[in-house]
């Protein structure tokens, strides 16, 4: 057993090793000398825009991808406390513009992607009928059967011709494989090269080779040397079967490649997006190598890069995220972009301490609970329980609207005391109006006519209750005697308490409204 067992390691490690040497991943570094076929330049280029192609697949799927976190923070801004309600809400719109940005950037990068392919699909038929030929052609001879020359009339079977007619694979002979290998040593690609492209030189792909070789050749039942000797020429044959054949040997019928050489990218290696070249004209159906180089140094230079997965925001992102910075000086009104008090508000929103962070906007957050309608009522479910979209925007819905509600009973219950507030902390010379001293003058109190601070139940049309003239507001006729907590407006005299509180609570309705876009 342990034999065996030793036997079975030395495999696996040989195995391993040689996986290590004939398989290696292709990269900028060690690309040199590894492109050796026209295959091996076409493998290379279609794996370069199956790379690309995977990054727009990954683009499109960014708002799937995020959707959950976004929503969960849409939740907590309208779940959360007063603390947390800006902190949620501030990250909730950040995600609303990441996510904006990812559809831009994919119909952005689309559009270049569709102008590189269009060069690389054409490259690699040409490359692919190139290699074709190779495998078909190969340096043999080629005879045909009816080319012998005979002694028969004109018109004979010596006219039949010499050579037989190639037939090139259609089949896609540069495939990559289903291991992902791109050459013929077994290498393979997972990264895009950013410096050079190894391809086949271009005058090996325009060059067909028609030179050939004839050769007169003797045959027979016993085939005797050519014979060239004073009036007689040709072949011999002791059975009296003489044949002379013409062979037709082609040297190349396709140029033989050289190894692949060398194509920047960008002018320079260290600059891969300083382009010598725009996309290659619709027109150009062969595209030189150089023109693959510009295509694929365009496409670098002009695709946006995609946001950061939301998962992966930090405190640290946030204070370098344009976007969240602009977000964070609209909420404190701050119009200085260079200033400290951005950075000093995320401080006092978010703390300082980035795995205190990371749990409560992150790891932590399907802990915190929503009210989600069931069929028996409303009831308290986890926010990682809400796993479809549809259940996260409902119990979203179900939050705003209480929120909402809960805001409206607030300002209820501050207008139900606004001539307390107005006559609260009034010193005895200022106590008039709608409001009374109580007391005397050192130890009194300035209270409410009505000795209730209730609300008024007047309606606002002036109807209220008789001032201190023994008059409504209502019945006074002229602006000169609105007055003693009467306020003359629309050409009317109306009850200013009434008017301070509808105002009073339309400002805390207006404040409940702004906390939840916040």
């Amino acid at each position: 057993m342990l034999i065996t067992a030793a036997r079975l390691l030395i495999a696996l490690t040989l195995t391993a090793a040689q996986t290590r040497v004939n398989g290696d991943e292709l990269s900028d570094a060690n690309i040199n000398g590894k492109i050796s076929t026209p295959c091996d330049s076409a493998k290379l280029l279609q794996r370069t825009a199956s790379i690309y192609g995977n990054e727009l697949d990954k683009l499109a799927n960014y708002a799937a991808r995020n959707n959950q976190v976004k929503l969960m923070w849409q939740l907590g801004a309208a779940t959360g406390g007063a603390d947390s309600k800006l902190a949620y809400a501030l990250l909730a719109a950040l995600a609303e513009i990441k996510q904006a940005k990812a559809a831009h950037a994919l119909v952005h990068n689309l559009g270049h992607f569709l102008k590189f392919k269009r060069e690389i699909d054409i490259k690699t038929g040409i490359l692919a009928h190139h290699a074709a030929g190779h495998a078909t052609a190969a340096d043999v001879v080629k005879t045909n059967a009816q080319s012998d020359f005979t002694n028969g009339a004109s018109g004979a079977a010596g006219k039949a011709g010499v050579l037989t007619d190639l037939t090139l694979n259609t089949g896609n002979v540069c495939k990559e494989n289903d291991a992902g290998k791109i050459t013929t040593q077994g290498h393979t690609l997972s990264t895009a090269l950013t410096k050079a492209l190894y391809l086949t030189p271009d005058d090996d792909l325009k060059t067909l080779k028609y030179s050939t070789a004839l050769k007169l050749a003797c045959a027979g039942t016993t085939q005797q040397n050519w014979k060239a000797s004073g009036a007689d020429i040709g072949c011999t044959d002791s059975g009296n079967t003489p044949k002379l054949v013409l062979k037709l040997t082609p040297s190349e019928l396709f140029q033989k490649t050289k190894a692949a050489e060398k194509q920047s990218i960008g002018k320079t290696d260290e600059d891969s997006k300083m382009c010598t070249g725009n996309y290659p004209e619709p027109a150009s159906y062969w595209p030189t190598n150089q023109q693959i180089a510009d295509a694929n140094c365009q496409y670098n230079k002009n695709k946006q890069t995609p946001p950061a997965e939301l998962a992966s925001t930090t405190l640290a992102s946030l204070k370098t995220d344009g976007d969240f910075k602009k977000l964070v000086r609209q909420t404190i009104n701050d119009k200085s972009p260079t200033g400290t008090a951005t950075s000093k508000a995320i401080d006092k929103i978010y703390g300082t301490d980035e795995s205190a962070f990371k749990k409560t906007f992150i790891t932590s957050i399907g802990d915190s609970t929503a009210k989600l309608w069931e069929s028996r009522g409303l009831k308290d479910k986890k926010y990682s329980e809400l796993s479809s979209a549809n259940n996260l925007e409902a119990a979203y819905a179900q939050a705003v609207a209480q929120s909402i509600r809960n805001e409206v009973e607030k300002a209820k219950t501050l207008i139900s005391k606004p001539k307390e507030m107005d006559c609260k902390n009034k010193v005895k010379a200022d106590c008039n109006g709608e409001c009374k001293w109580e007391g005397t003058d050192d130890k009194g109190e300035c209270k409410p006519k009505d000795g209730e601070g209730q609300t008024n139940t007047a309606t606002g049309d002036g109807t209220a209750a008789a001032n201190a003239e023994g008059k409504k507001c209502s019945e006074k006729k002229t602006e000169g005697e609105c007055k003693d907590g009467c306020k003359w407006e629309d050409n009317a005299c109306k009850d200013s308490s009434i008017l301070v509180n509808k105002q009073f609570a339309l400002s805390v309705v207006s404040a409940a409204f702004v906390a939840l876009l916040f």
